[in-house]
């Protein structure tokens, strides 16, 4: 069937990529990994926030599950190329926004309920940091809700409606970066029918697109 022939292409690319392509690119995620670890000791510090290293296993854990393809450290890696590009804009030199991409998706079910992967992420946050103050963790857990939909109110301040824009910039790529995007979450929902699959993406796509605007 065209989920079957889609399967098949992709183990076709991976024979071609070669072992020392692939010994590069687990080189290159370790390195994210480590720089990434650094920079959540070092918000945790600066925000007093105790058991930074149990926190850092955790996120570690849950964004190198095996179901994962695009929703990984890389993914975090890429939003925080954002966030320091556009810091100079973000209230607190970002510290809302640095926390938010940590753990806005902690939770990656791809069989689960609707919205139940970004509310049991904010949910997660708060009851694991009890040290931040009443107003911050509000602000962060509503950043987390906010990529339901990635349609921020008017009450919205401007670091939460950035971070949505960071979360949604793969869409205003280039090709070749959108078309392996597009690889790595149709491989994440590898148990959905091709068909199934075009039809849910294009409603996805459609929806954004008749948006006043994406970002």
């Amino acid at each position: 069937d065209d989920s079957s022939s889609f399967f098949r292409a992709v183990w076709q690319m991976v024979k071609s990529f070669g072992e020392e392509n692939f010994e590069h690119l687990a080189h290159e995620a370790e390195i994210i990994k480590q720089k990434l670890a650094e920079r959540f000791r070092a918000l945790c510090q600066k925000l007093h926030i105790r058991n930074h290293s149990r926190l850092w296993h955790i996120i570690e854990t849950k964004y190198t599950e095996r179901h994962r393809y695009y929703h990984t450290l890389n993914h975090l890696h890429e939003l925080f190329i954002l966030k320091d590009e556009f810091s100079k804009y973000l209230q607190d030199h970002g510290d809302r926004v640095e926390l938010a991409i940590f753990f806005h998706d902690l939770i990656y079910e791809v069989k689960g309920s609707k919205n139940t992967n970004e509310i049991q992420s904010a949910r997660i946050f708060a009851e694991s940091i009890p040290d931040l103050d009443e107003q911050t963790r509000q602000s962060v857990k509503t950043m987390i809700l906010r990529t339901i939909d990635h349609r921020c109110t008017e009450k919205d301040d401007l670091d939460c409606q950035l971070f949505c824009d960071f979360d949604l910039a793969i869409l205003g790529c280039d090709s070749a970066k959108y078309d392996t995007y597009t690889m790595q979450i149709r491989k994440e929902y590898s148990h959905v029918s091709q068909a199934l699959w075009c039809l849910v993406r294009s409603r996805f796509l459609e929806s954004s697109y008749n948006n006043n605007s994406i970002f």
